[in-house]
């Protein structure tokens, strides 16, 4: 599974907000390369030295189900 789109919204977005833009995201690569199945979406939540969170979307097109977790 590659990570093809990086995402970075405004702080006041709410987590529906963001998820809905995650999603969108995900569509429009699918439509773009023709990929299904899988596709992962990141999103950036904070970054303090050595330590990185990171929201992750996986989408698949099949379904049009997505799942989300963070790093």
């Amino acid at each position: 599974m590659n990570t093809l789109a990086y995402i970075q919204s405004s702080p006041n977005h709410s987590e529906i907000e963001v998820i809905k833009q995650m999603v969108g995201e995900a569509q429009r690569i699918a439509q773009r390369t023709g990929r299904t199945g899988d596709i992962e979406v990141v999103k950036d939540i904070s970054s303090c030295g050595n330590n990185y969170q990171a929201q992750v979307l996986v989408y698949n097109t099949y379904s049009g189900s997505y799942r989300v977790s963070k790093r």
